[in-house]
């Protein structure tokens, strides 16, 4: 039981100081003065969206295969536990082939 309370404790502490810290930074974007300081610490919080690495190329089909591989491992990866959980059953279906739309 006191570990748990101590563990407790400790996570509020980092909480407490991540929010403290999102704080004093001051943000790239720019905060009205109308906002609640919970809603403007929120703001402050975001990254700034220039400091992200340059997408490729919109040719660049070999590395965007790359990042597409890489974000589908990661989905299947944090997926896997609702999957293992719920066990759906996939089908396989082919959507618009030799069929009349109607329109």
């Amino acid at each position: 039981m006191n570990k748990t309370i101590n563990i407790l404790a400790m996570a509020v502490l980092l909480v407490s100081s991540n929010v403290c810290a999102a704080q004093a930074e001051v943000s790239y974007a720019h905060i009205p003065t109308t906002i609640s300081e919970e809603a403007a610490v929120i703001i402050r919080m975001f990254p700034d969206p220039s400091l992200k690495p340059v997408a490729p190329a919109h040719d660049d089909v070999k590395t965007w295969a790359a990042i597409q591989s890489v974000m589908d491992a990661n989905g299947i990866k944090r997926s896997k536990h609702l999957v293992d959980t719920l066990e759906p059953i996939v089908t396989e279906i082919e959507v618009g082939r030799g069929a009349s739309s109607g329109y």
